[in-house]
């Protein structure tokens, strides 16, 4: 006799096992509107990211510092030692050839010359009454040579402009007593336009020549960019030493650099620059960031280096 499978179980086990496996799930249900169009931007995304990889281009900059120089700015030195005696000029202020910048006391050389005048008119006096004396002949000489010398020696205890142009970098003060040689003030030639100095890192000089574009940013103003085209490129790398002789030595002491540099000059096309909505000028010594795109390359070869080589040795 044979058992059928029901009588293995409890008919009260069985009728639990089939009402529990009776309430199976329904079928996942995925609406095709979003996902047929989700698969398309995917796809686009995709195409769109490989031909950036290709096409797009990673870019190398060399960054420095650059300085802001005036070629027609001449630096105006005592020549002869003594207190000033008055301030004729201001900063900033317009000035035309020989004109009277500052003046030295100049009381000694005055009572000197009227001195002489009189003692040069009592000579002359007595070389009339006798002519065939030649001491009288002598001495109303040497008074002369005397009397031109003091006049030079006036003519140094006033400073006048060499040329026409605006005055800067005043050093000066009245009381003030100076030695032969001291700067007192700078004067600038309005016809004159900036020039860039630029110090790139010195590794980066085979990749630099003229005719390259220099981009500018003013020390203390984001984002206003200069373009400069750049004139020439030193041929040597210099070190600090070299760059205090180039740059002088009152902007040198405000350059700090970390290694060899290489020096780049460009000039500026205008005398002022524009910030936000604001305009302002270049003044002698200002200090900006520079940069120069040195190289190019596409994204997909950055990412992976060794593609390089096959490019390579395919051309070769």
């Amino acid at each position: 006799m044979t058992s059928s499978p029901t009588d293995l179980f409890r008919k009260q086990a069985l009728e639990e096992y089939q009402r529990k496996h009776q309430k199976r799930g329904d079928v996942l249900r995925i609406s095709p509107h979003w996902t047929g169009w989700l698969y398309w931007v995917l796809v686009v995304l995709f195409i769109g990211g490989l031909i950036y990889l290709v096409v797009g281009r990673v870019h190398e900059y060399a960054e420095g510092v650059a300085v802001i120089r005036f070629d027609g700015r001449t630096e105006i030195a005592a020549v002869a030692g003594g207190v000033i005696s008055r301030v004729e000029i201001e900063p900033g202020q317009k000035v035309h050839a020989d004109e009277v910048l500052v003046r030295f006391h100049d009381e000694m050389e005055q009572a000197e010359l009227v001195r002489l005048n009189k003692e040069f008119e009592q000579q002359l006096v007595a070389s009339l009454q006798n002519p065939a004396d030649y001491s009288l002949r002598v001495a109303l000489a040497n008074l002369r040579s005397q009397r031109e010398y003091m006049h030079s020696r006036l003519d140094q205890r006033v400073v006048r402009a060499p040329h026409a142009g605006i005055v800067s970098d005043v050093r000066i003060r009245s009381g003030l007593s100076l030695m032969p040689g001291d700067t007192l003030l700078s004067v600038t030639s309005t016809e004159t336009m900036p020039t860039v100095i630029a110090m790139l890192p010195g590794r980066y000089r085979p990749q630099v020549r003229p005719g390259m574009s220099l981009r500018l940013e003013i020390l203390g103003y984001k984002y206003a960019y200069q373009k400069v085209l750049i004139d020439s490129v030193g041929d040597e790398v210099i070190g600090a030493t070299e760059l205090r002789r180039v740059l002088g030595a009152e902007i040198a002491d405000m350059v700090q650099i970390s290694e060899p540099v290489v020096i780049i000059r460009g000039r500026l096309d205008q005398r002022t620059f524009r910030a936000d909505t604001d305009t302002y000028e270049y003044h002698n010594g200002m200090h900006a960031r520079a940069s120069i795109r040195v190289r190019s390359e596409p994204i997909v070869l950055a990412l992976v280096p060794g593609l390089k080589y096959l490019f390579e040795e395919g051309h070769e």
